[in-house]
């Protein structure tokens, strides 16, 4: 015969009927947690990522080689090497700012 308070479920049962909803809304709420601290993330590795852009767009158009040319006023009207100071096109491939000639190699 069972007592006044008995479900008639085993211990465990009763326990895993009280605790079941228990932990499902705490694993919810981390896992919410997780998703913004996800997102969180995502948006500012895009600003940083933006950010580098613009200081490297700035960083490339204020480097301006020191030359004769350029202390009396008359800026070089071709590109020149930062070493040679002779005409040239190529680009150093990691900065983008720096110039050189085959000469220099």
């Amino acid at each position: 015969m069972p007592h006044r308070g008995d479900l008639g479920l085993p211990g465990a049962a009763l326990v895993a009927l009280l605790l079941g909803p228990l932990l499902a809304l705490l694993l919810r709420r981390r896992w919410r947690f997780a998703v913004a601290r996800r997102q969180v993330v995502m948006r500012l590795a895009l600003l940083a990522a933006e950010e580098a852009t613009w200081a490297e767009e700035e960083a490339v158009l204020a480097y301006r080689p020191i030359t004769a040319a350029t202390a009396a006023g008359r800026g070089p009207r071709t590109p020149q090497c930062a070493v040679c100071y002779s005409p040239t096109t190529t680009r150093c491939s990691r900065c983008k700012a720096v110039r050189y000639c085959f000469g220099t190699l």
